[in-house]
Parts: structure tokens; sequence; C-alpha cells
């Protein structure tokens, strides 16, 4: 590894070599490359440091060289000591963020004293100072303060300060979500996963049009994102001093993100000890009741918090022995939970006569269902028929014993449901969560010339998920076991006046285990076949679904989720060296990372099933209607529209990236700077330890079988065999990503900054890791149901034995070609292009009275080769029928099967008869192939933002945003939780043009208000300025802080419940009624069960996709939230005080609705069914501090 590494440094070095010629920085250079050579395993780069440089001149303007410029940390009085060059310019470079003093003092000038400057996360701060003329032993103290509006670079972001973490009201104590206070900023995710446990619902995030989950995340300027792209532990607030969002970033050093970086500045100790106790509560009397509660008169159940923690730092002192004061700093903090919080929802269960069969009294939209026997279906003058069950009740000599014992699992309705009997079931669950956190953070200073830090953070978490049934077939019967280990190291070695070198290391674990409560349940209580039984790897509870038609919505009908043993790791190294060189500053860099995942995916070994309409829909099966057929019909028949097992080997994944930059901010005068930065990108594709993966599919290969009159082509290539290479996805080599930037300073109060750059997106995979997600189909394998022969017109196996040929057992690469055959193919994309990202913005600053900053701007962007299938890893079909064959009208006619007796006569292809579409799909051998992680995805976005911030003084802080966008995609994945796709996959592989719409995250109109206002009330304030003693303790002290979010809902996607494009599509939507409105009128609250409009849309006709766009003008309800908070401090004693808190979240108890069902043929049909966020908590809170 080391060579490896190391031959990679020198083949950058060569192809950068005149460049850094040029610039006369090739020594550095090959330091750097040295030092990386003989590092241990290594990472990405942005630092979280910011940098103070300007100018010294006289009163006439003339530069002033070898003025000596010291630097002091006020809290730890660490020094920082440079020279200014021949003309007159100084720079510090990594600078922890901080309050600093700085001094000037050249002969024949007064000694100059510049204090309160404060220096944020990856902030440069330009500072020009005049001098006096005079006796040095002199001083001219200057208390300006220092510029708010950002005047040496272009990149867009926002400092998120330790006052805004300390003050504002935040349920989940998450700095990740409470930074959606800033402009260009997209939630996605669950609002309510905002803890510390919940990395997956905080880091679905879109972030000036970037993909969704395709951000940065770094603690003290070490990565510690996952391979899924996550931050694997979120900081409490007691270990950090600031947040910093950036997003629009043309500074080199910034890589392997396609939106934006969040970058976390651990807090570190002082000189003066300083620590707190605190713990938060809930009391159950002052918490509200969700709307679907309220609405179904269900009494809100009592539900405990406790939150506690604390945080000590200062400089390490053993008595006698050692004194760390200016020199070495600890900081400690820790915080944990345990809490209650719940859930509800309101979905349909079976009625006692479904679950015997009789469906007499079943309708739909008011009108009654008819039930039709898929083994009727024939056909009569050339049109297909099928006749209904009389009397609409299915017979007991034609229900699967299995369906009918799944039906007894869904519990027993409890509420009368609307007209057609829908809804007839409202639960609530509690949930019993617990986290606990524990950081630590040490600096020290060697020497003058070597400082250095680590930062060590643990975290412990149990999660569970709403149990809606109360019985082992809760479907959210699954419990979540995580722990991380993160370490993040940084050493800075001043090694001239004008050159710095930081070397940083960073290494994190995070196991993230599933458990299911239906572990050791025995398949045959339900009456599958022994033969099937017997062969399951893990037994549990099946999973079956129902399109949500019948269970919960947000979890399935019946069936935990598969258990997981997940381990995510990484080791990251990165280092950088800066110079001042004139006006130019200097700087390169070099990175890499190792992102590794092991994982024993179980998966549903016995058995995951899904149930719609189709087999018992009619008279004419491809003519859907709202009328026609019944989930639980189809259940009851047995008769599955899909299934599958899994037999699975736990696997090794991990993936290499390199990089490396070069930038130059050109100080070309003291108005102008320019931003010069050229970053290089090489990230290897995913590979296996053991090389357990298939790297691809080959659709020219020679298939083994070649019955008479086909041509038979494809198959999976394997890791390392034939030559084929280790590792999926070919990489790209010319991933160059330049950054262009200027900040012009019109006058004192005035910037003007724009900038260009292009960033490479990081691949996307997937969270929950499947083997055929990750491609390791195979050595793990899948055996899919074989649920009809004839294009879903007859069942051609049944949930009792839905496996009669047996499971498919893990075969390695020994079969070639053959691995599959007859079942579904799934594979990475070998010609995958990487994804990469144009950004560009435009903005003008003004500093206006009152210390407040103004910013208004354009900022854009534009995606190029993103995944098609988002942070959902959707796939496409690249077995769908071809378009020249859709207009047949005999797809579905049964036709000798000539691969039937053969090494390929298995699976779909086992009987005598196939139909006519298997033969003519591109690759007939083969169920679907689906093609996972492929490219071909855009995105547009453009937006117009304005914000004013004014940091906290004078008692009051504020920051308020407006952003008008507009984001336009083809990403069919994208994963919103507030609206999400009905299906994540490419629907036409011919035609993926269609998908092109407003994103599934596309929010026109986001506005935020947040800070805080200290009442001038007591001693010394506006008002009662003369009280004293225990007046003055009860009337001052007092702080209001608060959120106010506004933003608009998102576009709906509407696909069709049954698709019959007979062409093995992933897909279907309907047709659209032009002149009729979608959206329904009212109130939000008037359209909870009609929020769409069914008369909008016709079912598509057979053999066509629908004309439906993916997403439509119709958004989600918007949403309104206010959080508030107040604060009194006290003190005590000299040195010793107390905060006392009241907060309430969601001040207004205003619900935040998830999208409408939008699968057109759903019984549930354009129904709002479940809030998305918490209804109103009001939590109280003490601190002690010193």
């Amino acid at each position: 590894m080391l060579a490896k590494t190391f031959s990679t440094s020198k083949t950058f070095a060569f192809a950068v070599h005149p460049i850094f010629d040029k610039l006369g920085f090739r020594s550095l250079l090959l330091t750097l490359i040295a030092l990386c050579a003989f590092g241990t395993t290594t990472a990405m780069a942005q630092s979280y440091q910011g940098a103070l440089r300007g100018a010294l001149h006289d009163a006439t303007g003339n530069a002033l060289p070898s003025a000596t410029m010291t630097l002091t940390n006020t809290a730890t009085n660490l020094i920082r000591v440079t020279t200014t060059n021949s003309t007159g310019e100084y720079f510090f470079e990594k600078v922890d963020p901080g309050k600093y003093k700085l001094d000037a003092s050249v002969a024949g000038f007064k000694k100059l004293e510049r204090g309160g400057i404060i220096i944020e996360t990856q902030q440069q701060i330009t500072l020009d100072l005049v001098m006096e003329i005079g006796n040095v032993a002199e001083t001219v103290v200057i208390t300006d303060e220092v510029p708010l509006i950002e005047s040496a670079n272009a990149s867009v972001g926002q400092v998120i300060t330790k006052q805004f973490l300390s003050d504002l009201p935040n349920s989940g104590r998450n700095p990740f979500s409470l930074a959606a206070i800033s402009p260009n900023y997209i939630p996605a995710g669950n609002p309510t996963f905002n803890r510390q446990q919940d990395q997956s619902g905080s880091s679905q995030i879109s972030l000036a049009g970037g993909p969704v989950r395709g951000n940065n995340y770094l603690l003290d300027g070490v990565p510690i994102a996952d391979i899924g792209n996550r931050a694997v532990i979120i900081p409490t607030f007691e270990a950090i001093q600031e947040l910093k969002m950036q997003v629009n970033n043309y500074d080199a050093e910034a890589g392997r993100t396609g939106g934006g970086i969040f970058n976390v500045s651990a807090r570190s100790g002082s000189n003066q000890l300083h620590g707190s106790l605190f713990g938060f509560l809930r009391p159950n009397p002052l918490q509200s009741n969700n709307f679907f509660n309220n609405r179904n008169g269900i009494k809100r159940p009592d539900a405990d918090y406790g939150l506690y923690g604390g945080s000590v730092g200062g400089p390490v002192y053993i008595p006698k022995i050692y004194n760390g004061k200016d020199k070495t700093f600890f900081w400690i903090a820790m915080e944990g939970y345990r809490m209650q919080s719940f859930l509800s929802e309101t979905f349909t269960v079976p009625t006692e006569l479904e679950r015997q069969g009789d469906f007499s009294q079943t309708k739909n939209g008011g009108q009654a269902v008819v039930i039709y026997d898929p083994l009727t279906t024939r056909t009569v003058n050339g049109q297909l028929v099928r006749d209904p069950f009389q009397g609409n009740i299915i017979p007991v000599n034609r229900q699967d014993p299995v369906g009918r014992a799944l039906l007894q699992f869904f519990p027993k309705a409890n509420r009368p449901g609307d007209a057609s009997g829908r809804n007839n079931y409202a639960a609530t669950s509690t949930l019993d969560d617990r986290a606990d956190q524990q950081t630590f953070k040490l600096d020290h200073a060697f020497t003058d010339w070597y400082k250095a830090s680590a930062a060590y953070l643990r975290y412990g978490s149990r999660e569970p998920v709403a149990d809606y049934y109360q019985n082992i077939a809760n479907p959210g019967g699954s419990l979540l076991f995580r722990n991380v280990d993160a370490l993040a190291t940084n050493n800075i070695f001043t090694l001239s006046d004008t050159t710095i070198l930081s070397v940083r290391y960073g290494y994190n674990t995070f196991d993230d285990n599933v458990d299911t409560v239906s572990a050791g349940f025995d398949p045959l209580q339900l009456g599958f076949a022994s033969s099937f039984v017997n062969q399951i790897a893990f037994k549990k509870f099946p999973a079956i679904g129902t399109g949500g038609a019948y269970g919960s919505p947000s979890q399935g009908a019946l069936g935990s989720a598969a258990p997981n043993q997940r381990r995510w790791y990484s080791h990251n190294f990165l280092t950088s060296v800066s110079k001042l060189m004139g006006r130019h500053s200097l700087k390169a860099g070099f990175d890499f990372r190792k992102l590794s995942l092991e994982f024993y995916n179980i998966g549903q070994a016995s058995g995951s099933f899904t149930f719609n309409r189709a087999f018992t829909q009619g008279p004419n099966p491809n003519a859907a209607t709202t009328v026609g057929g019944n989930e639980l019909a189809s259940m009851l028949l047995g008769a599955a529209a899909s299934g599958s097992t899994q037999l699975a080997t736990p696997l090794s994944v991990y993936v290499n990236y390199f990089g490396g930059y070069v930038q130059d901010d050109f100080r070309l005068s003291q108005k102008l700077t320019l931003n010069f930065g050229l970053r290089y990108e090489y990230e290897q594709g995913l590979q296996e330890r053991d090389n357990q993966i298939t790297v691809g599919f080959d659709p020219t290969a020679t298939f083994p079988v070649q019955p008479a009159g086909l041509n038979v082509k494809g198959g999976l290539i394997f890791a390392g065999v034939n030559s084929a290479p280790t590792q999926q996805v070919r990489p790209q080599k010319n991933k160059f990503g330049p950054r262009l930037g200027f900040a012009y300073t019109w006058n004192e109060k005035t910037t003007i900054r724009g900038g260009y750059g292009i960033l490479w997106a990081p691949a996307i995979f997937s969270l929950g890791p499947t083997v055929d997600g990750y491609g390791a189909l195979g050595f793990s394998a899948v055996t899919n149901m074989v649920t009809s022969l004839d294009g879903g017109l007859t069942p051609a196996n049944f949930l009792s034995n839905p496996f009669p040929a047996g499971l498919t057992r893990p075969s390695g690469s020994s079969r070639g070609l053959l691995t599959q055959v007859g079942q579904n193919v799934s594979f990475v994309d070998q010609n995958r292009a990487a994804a990469y990202m144009q950004q560009y913005s435009l903005d003008i600053q003004r500093e206006l009275p009152g210390n407040i900053a103004l910013t208004v701007g354009y900022v854009g962007s534009r995606g190029t080769n993103l995944q098609l299938g988002g942070i959902s890893n959707g796939a496409m079909n690249i077995n769908q029928l071809a378009p020249q064959f859709m207009s047949r009208t005999d797809l579905q006619t049964r036709v000798a099967n000539p691969f039937f007796g053969t090494a390929a006569g298995v699976g779909i292809l086992s009987s005598a008869t196939v139909s006519q579409a298997q033969l003519l799909r591109p690759f007939p051998q083969f169920g679907d192939v689906l093609m996972l992680g492929t490219s071909g995805g855009n995105s547009f976005y453009n937006a117009a933002t304005v914000k004013a911030q004014k940091r906290f003084s004078k008692g009051f802080s504020l920051l308020t945003a407006y952003t008008f966008s507009k984001l336009l995609d083809n990403i069919t994945g994208n994963g919103n939780f507030f609206s999400p796709d009905n299906t994540s996959a490419v629907i036409d592989m011919y035609n993926r043009t269609r998908d092109y719409s407003l994103s599934s995250v596309d929010t026109p109109h986001r506005f935020t208000l947040s800070g805080a206002y200290e009442l001038p009330f007591g001693r010394g304030r506006a008002f009662l300025t003369g009280a004293n003693g225990l007046v003055d303790r009860f009337v001052s002290g007092w702080q209001l802080n608060g959120i106010v979010t506004s933003q608009s809902g998102f576009p709906l996607s509407i696909t069709q419940q049954v698709n019959n494009t007979n062409a093995f599509s992933l897909g279907q939507r309907p047709n659209v009624v032009l002149g009729v409105d979608p959206a329904t009128s009212g109130s939000v609250n008037q359209r909870i069960d009609a929020y769409l409009n069914p008369a909008a849309f016709t079912a598509a006709a057979a053999n066509t996709f629908g004309n439906a766009p993916r997403t439509l003008g119709v958004r989600s309800p918007n949403t309104r939230l206010v959080d508030l908070s107040v604060i009194k401090n006290t003190r005590i004693i000299e040195g010793f005080n107390a905060q006392f808190r009241l907060e309430a979240v969601n001040a207004f108890n205003t619900p935040v609705f998830r999208a409408p069902n939008t699968q057109f043929g759903n019984p549930n049909f354009g129904r709002i069914t479940s809030q998305a966020n918490f209804a109103r908590i009001v939590q109280l809170s003490v601190r002690l501090m010193w």
C-alpha cells in the first residue's frame, strides 16, 4: 500500500510539475509529496481554520516592509508572529477559530494594537492597517469592529456561531439540522430524525441544488463522512465552537462534494477553567397531541424525556508536576438522553369479512369493488376477459393457506373509517430511544513553530421503530444499534514567517446493526412449504407489501425490516502547505481517503412478497379501473406480484480516493482579490477484499446456451476473472476542477463577489447495503419468485410454495455467464461517468447601520452525469422491451420455450412455454437486468437570495434569509421524506428525457428568521437601570430566541399502481386529463382525505407508459413553523452562574404533512395519512456554569 501511495504521488507531481515551476513552488511541493508518501492511510482536505491577511502602510500609502506582526489568541495567549514582506503584506494562515488581538510594530512608528478580531471557521479576513509616525514605545489602540462583509474570496457560506448553537431552540440538538436557518439549504429527511443518532435523516440535504446526500462533513478539517456520504457522528453542542456551512466553494482545497461542506470546529480549552452541567425535561402535561390523534379522538400518550450533559475545559494542570497555562489545553464534553416519543398513523386493515374471503362489502371511492378470478382469463372475440367470483366471495378451496394466515396478523379495525371503510385503524406508538456521547479534545503547543490537537468522539445509541401492530408481524418491529468512534488530529508547522505546513489524520468506525423482533419465527406456522422453509438461512416473519393500500404506509403491510450487520469505517489523511509570496497567498495540498464497509446483509431470508390488484382486476386484465381487483384478494389467492429471498455472504468493500490541489489568492490591489485554484481528483471504483463482487455486465458476451433461432448474448462480469478489473466502474482520469473567484471592495461598506468552479461529486452508495445493490450476486444469491409466465395474466406459482424449484445457492463466479439465469440480474454500471457540478454565483454585500451585513446574490449550479437512481439507488432495466415491439398484440401469448430442458431452463424459463414478450427481450435468458448507479442525470439550479445578518452585540443578534429558486432534474431517487417518488427507478430506459422535470426537492420559496434578543431590563440596562438586589436578579438576564421557517411544498410524483406496460418496465404513470386541475380546492385541513382530484387522471392503456410527467406542479403542503425559547441567566456567586430555559419547538403546534398517496389506482390515492413533524414540544432546562 505504501509503494502504491508513493507511486500515485509521483504521478501527480509529474502531471502538475510545470504549474508549480512557474509559481516557484517546486521545493514546497516535493516536501508535501514526501510527507504524503510516508503517511499511513489518508483523506480529503478542507481546512477548518481561518486566515488573516492584510497590508501595512504609512499615512501616505507607502508600504511598510519588515514590520513585526503578532497575533494573539486572547483565550489561550498562544501567539503567532510574522513579518510584512516587501509589499507590506502580512498573512496568518491556519488560524484556529476564536477571538484575537493583532499587534504591529516597526521602527519609526508608533506600535499599533487592534483587538476584538473574531476569526470564524474557514473565514479569511482582510485587515489593512495604517501606522502613525512616532516612538515605537507609544501604542495606538484601534477599537473598530472587524468588517462583517467578506472581501477576501467569493465562496458562499454561513457560520452558525456558538451563540446560535447555545441559544436557539432545537429539539434534537443537531448542528447540521440547525444549519437550515441558512439560505440554499433544502432539508429532505425525516424532521423527527434530527438527534445524535440520526445520521441518515439529518444528512438527507440538498445544498444549492446539489445532489441529496452529496455533501461533505468535516470535524476540525478532517472528513467524518462514510462511504454512504453521511456524517458518522453528530457532535454534541457542548463539543462545538462553531459550524461553517459552505456552498459554491471556490477554494481548490474543497473536494469530494457535489453540493456543500459542513465543517465543525471542535471546542478547545483556554487559560481559564470553564464548565457547565445541564439537564432538559419535557413535562407530559405541557406536551401537545399531533394532528391525526386529535382528528381521530386519540389521547396523547405520556412520553418521558430526559437529556443531560456537561462540559469542562481549561489548561492542563497537574499539581507540582505540570502547568499547561499558555501551552496545553483540554476540553471534555458529554451528553446523553433517555427519551420517549410517539408517532401516529391512520391506515386501512382488513375487515372481518375480508379476512374470510368475503369482499361483497369492499368499496373504493364509495363504489363496490369487483374481484375477478385470474384462472378464468381467456380471449373472447380478440379481447382478454376474466370472470368475477360469485358473490364477490373467494371460496375457501381457492384460498391460499399462507395468504389466509397472513390476513389474521393485521390488527383489528378500531374505527369506522370513511364512506368506503378505508382508514379504519388509527394507532399511536411510543418509542424508547437512548443515546450517549463523550468527546475529548487536547491542544498543545510543542514549540513556537509546532502546534497540535487531537479530538476524540464516541457515541452509542439504541433506536426502535414505531410499533403500530403490537404483534410479531409488526412491520416496524426492528431495533437499530449504533456505536461510533471518531478521531481527528491536526498538526501545524510554522516553517518560516511566510510558510505553514498542515498535516491531518482521522479515523472513524461506525457499527450500524439492525435486529428484528421476529427473529426465530418459523414460517411453517403460516403454512409455507417445508421444502422452502428448510432452506431459509435466517427465520423471521416474512415481509409483505401492498403498495400502501393496507397496513402502515410508511413501514409496509406485515413483517419487519431485514436484519443487518454493518460496520462503516474510514482512514483519512491530508496535508497542505501555504506560503505568502508578495501579494500571492499560495497553497497546495494532497488528500487520500479510504472509505470502507463490512456488512452481512442477511436480508429478507424468509421471503419478501408484494401484492397489487393485477391478478384480481377485470373484466379486461390489461385495463385497470378503480373498482376492479383488490390487494387483499390477491394475497388471499396467494398470487403475489413479486417475491424474492436470498442467501447472503459477508462482504468487505472499499473505495480509495486521491486528490491534489493548488490555490492562489492574489491580492491584485487593496480593492481587488482574485482567487485561482485547480484541483485534481482520482477515485477508484468499489472493490471487495476477496474480489467477491461483479464489476459489470457484458452485453456482447456469447451466452453458453444458444437455442435454435436465437443469438443470445450477455452475462455478469466477475472481479478478476478472465482478466476483468477488480473494481466496479472504470476510474475517470480527467477529473480536473478549476476554481475562479473575485472579491472587489467598492468601498469600505460594500463588496462585490463572484465565482465559478467545477466540483466532482462523490459516488452515491446505498445506506441499506444489499448484495444486489453492491453488485455481489453470485457470491450471495437472490431467488426471485416466478409470479407469472404470461405477462401477469395468470399466476405461475402461489404463496404456499413460492420457490418450487428451490433456492439459488451462492456459486461465486463458478457459473460464469450462467449466473442468475432465469432470474433477475443486478449490477453496477461499469460505464458510469463521474458526476460533477458547475457552481457559480454573484453577490453584493453591504454593511448597514446597526452592525448588519446585507447580502443580495445569485447562486446557480448545473449537474452533469449525476446518478439517476439518487440516494435510493434506483435501477434502470436494460432488459426492457424495445419500443418497436410495444405495438404488438401477442406479447402475452404463450409460445414454445426454446430454453426448456437446457442448462438455462430454470426460474422463469422452467416451463415448456413462455410469453412471446420474454423472447423479444434484449437478454431473454434473464428476467430484469437491473443496472444500478448509472449516470445520465442532469440538474439545473437557479436561486436569488437575500440575507441579513447581525452578530450578537448590544443584546441582539439576527440571521434572516430568503431563497427564491428553481431546481430541475431527472433524478428518480432523490429520497425526499416529505414527498417521496413512488418509484426510484427509471421507468423507460429508451426515453429518459421524459423524467426531466421539477426536482422532487424543488422548493421555490424558503424563508427563515432566527435571532436572539436580551431584554433591556436591570442594572446597566435601558430600563430599571437602578435596580439592585432581588429586583435586579428578577428583571435582568432575560433573553428571547426564536426561529421562523416558511417554505413551499415539494412537487408530487404520480405513478400508476398496476403496471400494464407489458414491456417489463419498472413502473408506469397514468395519463393526465387536460383542463382538469389535479389539486382539489380548500385549505389543507379540508383536503386531508382528498388532496388530489382523481378525475384529473385516467389509467394508461396497456403497452403504454402514460403521459404524466415525473413530477407535477401540484405540491405537498407548505411548511410554516415557529420555534421559541426564553432564557433567564442568573449569577449565583462570582464566577458561578445559572441558566433557566423554556423552549417551545413547533410553538403553535402546526402540523407539517407528508405528501398524500400519489399512486393512482390505490384506494388511498390523494389521501394524507401522516404528519411529518413532531407536535409541539415544550422542554425545560437548567444549566449551571462556571
